[in-house]
C-alpha cells in the first residue's frame, strides 16, 4: 500500500480559502456561473493537488462534471500551475481558460509546462 507524505491540516485549510476566494472572483466577472460546485469542492480539491495525492506528471485527474472547471482553474492558479491574469479573464471572449479545457490545462502544467 501506498504511503502519502504528511499534510499540514492548516496549510490545506488556508489553501482551500484561497481556492474558494479565486473561484468566488472568477465568477464575479460575468456576474454569474457556478459557484455553488466550487465552493463545495473547495477543500476536496485543495486536498487532491495541495496535499500531493495527485502528482503533476504521474497521476491523471479527469473532471466529470465541467461545473466544477472553476474549482480546479482557481487550485490551479492557487498553485502557480496557471498564470492569475488568465484567472482574470475566466468566461470573457477570447480568453485562454474555458470550462471544456480543463484536461488540457491539467495535462499541460503535468508536463511541467504551467501556463504562465
Amino acid at each position: 500500500m501506498q504511503s502519502f507524505p504528511p499534510v499540514d491540516a492548516v496549510e490545506l485549510k488556508r489553501l482551500a480559502a484561497r481556492v474558494k476566494l479565486n473561484a468566488t472572483e472568477m465568477v464575479n466577472i460575468q456576474g454569474f456561473g457556478y459557484l455553488g460546485q466550487a465552493l463545495s469542492a473547495g477543500e476536496l480539491i485543495a486536498a487532491l493537488f495541495g496535499g500531493g495525492f495527485v502528482k503533476a506528471g504521474h497521476d491523471r485527474f479527469v473532471l466529470s462534471p465541467g461545473h466544477y472547471a472553476v474549482v480546479v482553474y482557481a487550485a490551479a492558479c492557487e498553485l502557480g500551475w496557471i498564470a492569475r491574469e488568465h484567472m482574470e479573464s475566466y468566461g470573457l471572449d477570447g480568453a485562454v481558460l474555458e470550462p471544456g479545457y480543463v484536461q488540457q490545462c491539467l495535462d499541460t502544467c503535468a508536463r511541467g509546462n504551467a501556463w504562465a
